[in-house]
């Protein structure tokens, strides 16, 4: 099946990152490096696991995606998918009342898959839980007690992009930090823009 075909596929790459991260171990340790702390993806953050267990350093997840419902909880931050949208869904606040109900039912079908996937799969012979356990030799507790202590949260969000929610200080929008306060056109250009009647469609391969 389809689903089955997907979970090889993600056991491998676990099993890959394992190995990998022997590597990166190794030249840590060969140039006595000291790691402050390990950015790992939130939504994929087990691919960090391995490393922060061995390197007992702090995670930090970053979120590409802007706000990371069910993951923002574990720093503290209270969710309310009642009008907060999960990720999975195209809806835009504010919702309909089946939008809400839609929304609730599968923030708790996630929930519940979360709960699967960390707390059951020892018990069975996929998974990432399962394949850290192999592979990595961590424990379900140790595996656990990495996936709920994040130090930092940093998400590609902002109040303009995203509707304002409730966060604790440990859980930070980025978004946006890139940007630097425009400057003036070149004299020419500008006036070259302003003088024509019919508007001006601007290409440029590099920065102004």
């Amino acid at each position: 099946s389809k689903w089955g075909d997907m979970l090889e596929i993600l056991n491998n790459m676990i099993s890959q990152m394992v190995d990998d991260s022997e590597v990166v171990l190794k030249n840590i340790e060969s140039r006595s490096l000291k790691v402050d702390a390990v950015i790992v993806t939130a939504q994929l953050a087990y691919n960090g696991f391995y490393l922060v267990h061995r390197l007992k350093c702090p995670m930090i997840w970053l979120s590409p995606v802007g706000p990371a419902p069910h993951w923002a909880r574990y720093l503290g931050s209270p969710e309310n998918p009642s009008y907060q949208p999960t990720q999975m869904t195209p809806f835009v606040e504010p919702f309909t009342f089946l939008q809400r109900l839609g929304n609730v039912l599968l923030y708790s079908f996630e929930e519940l898959n979360s709960l699967n996937d960390y707390y059951f799969a020892p018990y069975y012979q996929s998974g990432a839980t399962y394949t850290l356990i192999k592979g990595g030799n961590m424990t379900a507790n140790e595996i656990l007690d990495v996936y709920y202590n994040p130090s930092l949260l940093l998400l590609n969000s902002h109040v303009v992009t995203h509707n304002s929610r409730p966060y604790v200080a440990n859980t930070v929008e980025v978004g946006g930090i890139h940007c630097r306060k425009g400057q003036a056109l070149p004299k020419q250009l500008q006036e070259f823009m302003d003088n024509a009647n019919d508007g001006v469609v601007y290409l440029s391969l590099i920065h102004i």
